[in-house]
């Protein structure tokens, strides 16, 4: 980790550090992006290329072992007007369709949908701060009535959306992945533009096809403990793109932390995983940071108040 970390810093203070060169670089490009291309493999641009090229301490090892890394990269110049508006250059380093797994990138653009959710059902006290309690549904699943982490004790989707930004809490995207719906979140991540967008299953535990398709039954109740909301459990009817995308040379199984696992020699199939491309993630944190930017037939159902949520 410390290494990644080391990886994105040097990155960035090289970004920093050679305007001229990056000025000189846009203007040799092919192509500008002042919007996302429609195409899923937009060209390279120079001033990465030439970035990666004269800072060989830094990136030769990572560009030359792409084949193992997948580096992809994408960096977005945002420039301001004496009006203080933005607008914005992208660049694209080797983004292409090669499958990775996301795991928790996920987890914002479940946030979002979930708000986006709130907001449409429009009933009389139910907010993010209102009180969600979710029933069990599968055998041996413990309902969730309480939450230690909130200054009230009890679980609320604001309080699972901290919980997500601030420590990536895989339980809190599971409640909002049961609030929302399966087939729901997919299809408006995909009616978002978002056109192969897969989020087909919980995090951090092994459940079934067929277990991730149903969701539980969900109330929203006000400070005396009377319900406001009931949604009832459901079973998704989304039906999966096919896919092929098995990744690796080989892959651990059975046991936990390397206690009892056995080592599987063949690429691990992904197929039914979760499939949230770079690309996705990097438009979706442009439209939260900059409302603005977003395209009249991509617009985020969210409020002022979400914004500064």
């Amino acid at each position: 980790m410390i290494r990644y970390k080391f990886f994105i810093i040097l990155l960035m203070l090289s970004l920093s550090g050679i305007v001229a060169f990056a000025q000189s670089a846009t203007k040799k490009s092919t192509r500008i992006y002042t919007q996302f291309p429609k195409s899923s493999t937009p060209e390279n641009s120079p001033l990465l290329e030439n970035l990666l090229a004269q800072n060989p301490q830094y990136f030769k090892s990572i560009v030359d072992s792409n084949d193992q890394n997948k580096l992809q990269i994408i960096y977005t110049q945002i420039q301001r007007n004496k009006k203080n508006e933005a607008s914005f250059t992208h660049h694209f380093y080797n983004v292409n369709n090669n499958y990775f797994y996301p795991a928790s990138t996920v987890k914002l653009a479940a946030a979002v949908v979930a708000l986006e959710k709130l907001n449409q059902l429009k009933i009389s006290g139910v907010n993010k701060y209102t009180t969600m309690l979710t029933d069990g549904v599968r055998q041996g699943e413990l309902p969730i009535y309480n939450d230690p982490s909130a200054d009230s004790g009890k679980p609320s989707i604001a309080q699972y959306i901290k919980r997500i930004l601030l420590v990536s809490d895989n339980e809190a995207y599971n409640r909002l992945y049961e609030f929302i719906g399966q087939e729901a979140l997919n299809k408006r991540l995909q009616s978002l533009g978002f056109i192969d967008a897969q989020l087909i299953h919980r995090l951090s535990i092994a459940l079934s096809e067929n277990e991730n398709r149903q969701t539980n039954p969900i109330r929203f109740a006000d400070s005396l403990g009377q319900t406001l909301y009931t949604q009832p459990a459901a079973i998704s009817q989304l039906v999966y793109a096919k896919r092929n995308d098995k990744v690796g040379k080989g892959y651990l199984t059975g046991g936990s932390f390397y206690a009892g696992e056995k080592l599987i020699n063949e690429p691990m199939d992904f197929s039914k995983k979760n499939r949230w491309r770079l690309p996705y993630i990097h438009q979706l944190v442009q439209w939260i940071m900059f409302p603005e930017s977003q395209p009249k037939a991509s617009k985020l159902m969210l409020s002022a108040e979400d914004y500064v949520f």
